[in-house]
């Protein structure tokens, strides 16, 4: 329940060489609804993410609606994804 201690663990999902980090972190986009735990979720997925995820992140920008640090986020990631 710890938002901090969520923050923490996909911090270390995102810094090591774990094959399902990103699943783990698909998984946790798909749910969460802290803001701050889903965009540093979604800062990694720029790193690690595939095409595939796409929809998701952008799902993330309607569950966000009304914050301009997740569209501009999300953005990035996917476009970090593309290429």
């Amino acid at each position: 329940d710890d938002r901090d201690l969520r923050i923490f663990a996909i911090n270390v999902l995102g810094d090591v060489n774990f094959a399902e980090s990103r699943d783990m972190l698909v998984e946790l986009l798909g749910t969460e609804e802290d803001i701050n735990v889903a965009m540093t979720a979604v800062d990694y997925m720029g790193e690690i993410g595939e095409m595939e995820d796409i929809p998701l992140l952008e799902s993330l920008k309607d569950r966000f609606r009304d914050d301009v640090y997740a569209e501009f986020a999300v953005d990035g990631a996917i476009k970090l994804i593309e290429g």
